[in-house]
């Protein structure tokens, strides 16, 4: 765990770096590899709305779920790994993006779902990252609600699909992960000497 820990402080500060080509500090100047760089895709969006109608929320749930939903205009940008989002990260000097999914993509999926669903969604990501192997890297989405299948999702994906790690929201469901039944999936970074990125989640 502690390994893990110190992997992910240096991962944070590789990737925040810029890298000068020289003392000139404009941005034609340096290039950056930017984290936390959202996507998603047609068919993970099309998954979660399915539970998203079984779903029984709070007043303040459907409020913030309204919220998000009232802005998918943003769903073109968060989709396209093609056409602007290079031209975006060219005219920043953006050199790599580690692409994540914008939320969990299981959060509120039954098990048997979530091990399926989390396998679509890191195949297709990674088949955008191949088609811009110089530009994106990505971290694996895991179906929290089985941590053995999580451990063995995270090991397909680092080994098999070439990510960099994985993230994770900050809580799922109410539970923190230092209860143990999450243990496996922290072995398994360890094993794998990848990252775990904890994303802010309410």
């Amino acid at each position: 765990m502690k390994k893990t820990i110190f992997l992910l402080l240096i991962f944070f500060a590789l990737v925040s770096c810029s890298y000068t080509k020289n003392e000139d500090k404009n941005v034609a100047d340096r290039y950056f590899i930017t984290i936390e760089e959202h996507f998603t895709t047609q068919d993970v969006m099309s998954e979660n709305a399915k539970f998203q109608k079984t779903l029984n929320l709070t007043e303040e749930q459907k409020k913030i779920r309204d919220f998000f939903a009232s802005r998918m205009f943003l769903t073109e940008d968060l989709t396209d790994t093609d056409n602007q989002r290079l031209k975006h990260m060219d005219d920043l000097g953006i050199k790599m993006q580690i692409l994540s999914y914008t939320t969990p993509v299981t959060d509120k999926v039954p098990s048997e779902d979530a091990v399926r669903i989390c396998r679509m969604a890191n195949d297709q990501l990674a088949e955008h990252v191949r088609q811009h192997p110089d530009r994106y890297r990505a971290m694996a989405t895991l179906p929290m609600a089985d941590p053995e299948e999580a451990a063995k999702e995270l090991d397909r994906a680092v080994k098999e699909l070439g990510f960099v790690g994985v993230l994770l929201a900050g809580q799922y469901q109410e539970h923190w992960y230092d209860e143990p039944q999450f243990l496996p999936i922290f072995e398994k970074a360890a094993e794998l000497d990848v990252p775990v990125y904890f994303h802010p989640y309410l």
